[in-house]
Formats: structure tokens, sequence, C-alpha cells
């Protein structure tokens, strides 16, 4: 039978013997830090800590501001642009009501334009020249009578005539005399007004207004 054979020495004393070296070297390193040293170190973690929560609330802080400013700028474009609308609802039916309400006082006031024509050519010369009023068949018929009334006021019926002309509408009139004539348009006096209404000053658009800009409230 063999016999086991004996080391000289057991190997693992090595290790423990090592192991009691390195914990017999080794400095005790919280014996070696003062109060200071550990006031110091907890105050620098808590400014740390104090920063990286500060950074934190303002990195959420801009999120927040960019997202209402994002949400005010859409409400703003939202309102401008049905305020827009509306003011551009309003200028056209302010233009058509003037429009037809001119049209109507012109066409209303059609006798008056008409012996308009003749008080002027009796102003402009003294001489009794032959002149013929045209208005349409339809003025003539309806207005005529008035026409007649105001020519024998103005002591001008007797180089005056009243007479219709088809090719004028309602509302026109022409007072012809040899070598020139006078002319009121209803069509031209509608023009003049279209350009008058195109004239007035109109209300400016609205604008979209941005939300608060988080870099310049910072």
């Amino acid at each position: 039978m063999a016999h086991a054979r004996k080391l000289p020495f057991e190997f693992h004393d090595f290790a423990a013997a090592k192991r009691r070296s390195v914990e017999k070297s080794a400095p005790d390193l919280a014996s070696s830090l003062t109060d200071a040293d550990l006031d110091a170190a907890r105050d620098e973690g808590f400014q740390k800590g104090l920063a990286e929560a500060r950074a934190d609330i303002a990195a959420r802080d801009a999120a927040a501001l960019e997202k209402i400013s994002a949400t005010l700028a859409e409400a703003s474009a939202h309102y401008a642009k049905a305020l827009n609308e509306a003011l551009a609802a309003v200028e056209t039916s302010v233009g058509a009501f003037l429009k037809s309400f001119c049209r109507g006082l012109i066409e209303q006031r059609e006798a008056e334009a008409a012996i308009d024509l003749v008080t002027r050519l009796i102003s402009a010369s003294a001489e009794r020249t032959p002149a013929t009023l045209y208005v349409s068949p339809e003025s003539l018929d309806a207005i005529g009578a008035r026409i007649h009334a105001a020519i024998d006021e103005a002591g001008a019926a007797d180089f005056i005539t009243l007479a219709a002309d088809a090719s004028l509408g309602p509302g026109d009139c022409r007072l012809a005399w040899r070598g020139g004539a006078a002319t009121r348009s209803l069509k031209k006096s509608l023009r003049e007004i279209d350009r008058f209404l195109s004239d007035l000053p109109r209300a400016q658009p609205l604008k979209a207004q941005g939300g608060p800009n988080p870099e310049n409230d910072a």
C-alpha cells in the first residue's frame, strides 16, 4: 500500500499569511479623513445633486413653455384667420349695400339729373339753340311729365324738346344740340362708385401672434 506523500508545509498557510499582511498594511481610509473632509464631500455631493435637479427642472419648464407657445400660436392663427374672413365678408357686404343704395338713389333722381343738363345748357349759353333731351322709353313713360314741367318752368320749352332713345337705359339721359352733346350714364356713375369704394381704406389683415419665447423669459 502506497503512502501519501507528505508536503513539507501547507500551501494554504502562505495565502492566509499574505491576506494578513495586506490587511495589516492597508491604510484605514475612514480613520484618515477629518470631519472637514467629510463635510466637504457631503457638500460637494449636495451641490452636484442640486445642480442636476435644477437642470432637470429647467428642461421640464422649457418643454412646457414650448408646448404652451405652440398652442397659443395655433390658436392665434385660427382666430386671426376667422377675423380676417369676417372683415372681408363685412367689407363685401358694405360695398354691395352702398352700391345698391347709390344705384337706387341715381334711379330715383333720374329726372333731376336730366333737368340738370337743361339747366347747365341754359346757364352756359344765352343763345336759345334748339336742343333735344333724350331719355329711355321706360323713363319717358315714368318721369316724362316731371321733366316737361321742369323745362316749362325754366322757360326753355320753346327750344328744348323731350324724346325717347331706345339705346338708352333707365338712369341714362343725353342732351344734344347742334355741334355738341352732354350725357349722363348710370353705368358710368356706378363705375365711379366702384372706384370710390375701392379707394376707401381697407382694414389691415390681422396677423397671428406667437406665444411666449422661453429664451426671452429666461
